[in-house]
């Protein structure tokens, strides 16, 4: 199962990482990060990015025989990362409200939004989520 975790949160990272070249983001974080709608989402992110990146040092970090302090830490991050994925979602989804996009007909490239990409890596996500947590019930009873 320690195994599987790690290769669940590379999964997931492969997965983002592709979302965030098809949707458009990584473009926002590099060339335009002077506008604003643009910069706040390059936060998001950013930080989504750092929390995953660190969340998964931690993590293996753990399983190598880290302290059982790590085990919190790499959760505590693992659960920012999956709140700014959900927050990054709730913000870019399509729909009627103020980041809503317009119809589909009149959609160009730089208002596309891969749903079945983001649906693909918020699902191994998920299931990155509950292995490291069930690792994790594990880790804190073992020692």
């Amino acid at each position: 199962m320690a195994i599987a975790s790690v290769v669940l949160w590379l999964v997931t990272a492969v997965l983002g990482l592709n979302l965030a070249i098809r949707s458009g983001s990584l473009e926002d974080l590099v060339i335009r990060q002077r506008r604003t709608r643009a910069g706040r989402r390059a936060i998001l992110l950013v930080i989504h990015v750092l929390a995953a990146v660190g969340g998964l040092v931690l993590w293996v970090w753990v399983l190598v025989d880290g302290p059982v302090a790590a085990v919190a830490e790499a959760l505590l991050l693992l659960a920012v990362a999956a709140s700014h994925g959900l927050l990054m979602v709730s913000r870019w989804v399509p729909g009627h409200g103020r980041h809503a996009r317009v119809a589909s007909s009149h959609r160009h490239r730089a208002q596309y939004f891969p749903v079945h990409a983001a649906t693909l890596h918020a699902m191994v996500a998920a299931s990155t989520v509950t292995c490291v947590v069930i690792m994790s019930v594990s880790k804190f009873t073992e020692r």
